[in-house]
């Protein structure tokens, strides 16, 4: 399996970052150049699952394997 790792340096706190990733109003605005509409639902605790969805509800989903909240959220994809 190949591992991917992405870096940036923003200037913004941790918290302000994990809040504009995940928050569900700034998640869809940040997606939109992705899939205009499209959302996540989970209850956002490690091992549950995330759902990607379109405004129509088809998508994918996938397991949270690791979260450590404003830090870390490995996804099992």
């Amino acid at each position: 399996m190949e591992v991917q790792k992405f870096e940036i340096s923003i200037k913004a706190t941790a918290e302000k970052v994990w809040q504009v990733l995940w928050n569900d109003l700034t998640y869809r605005q940040w997606t939109t150049p992705f899939f205009v509409g499209s959302y996540a639902k989970s209850d956002w605790k490690q091992g549950s699952r995330i759902y990607f969805l379109s405004p129509d509800g088809r998508g994918m989903f996938s397991r949270i394997l690791i979260l450590e909240t404003n830090k870390t959220m490995v996804l099992n994809i």
